[in-house]
């Protein structure tokens, strides 16, 4: 939980606010979808986790990492 709540409150005050989940397995879900475009991140003991399905269909899933990937996902999402 302290993972996604640093997250959550690292994120820019331009980014849209995201739908967050609790999940039976106590993991926290955080996601957007604008136009098109969808993020998915799980916050879970047992690893985070992302997934991205652009506009145009295409997907990529993986290891929830910070860094450059994650900021350009979204900025995509936050984009007017």
């Amino acid at each position: 939980m302290k993972r996604s709540l640093r997250f959550l409150c690292s994120l820019g005050i331009s980014t849209p606010a995201p739908f967050v989940a609790l999940g039976d397995d106590g993991s926290i879900g955080v996601e957007w979808d604008a136009r098109g475009n969808h993020l998915h991140l799980t916050f879970s003991d047992d690893g985070d986790e992302m997934f991205w399905m652009s506009s145009d269909g295409q997907e990529w899933e993986g290891e929830l990492k910070t860094g450059s990937l994650l900021d350009q996902l979204i900025r995509k999402v936050s984009a007017q």
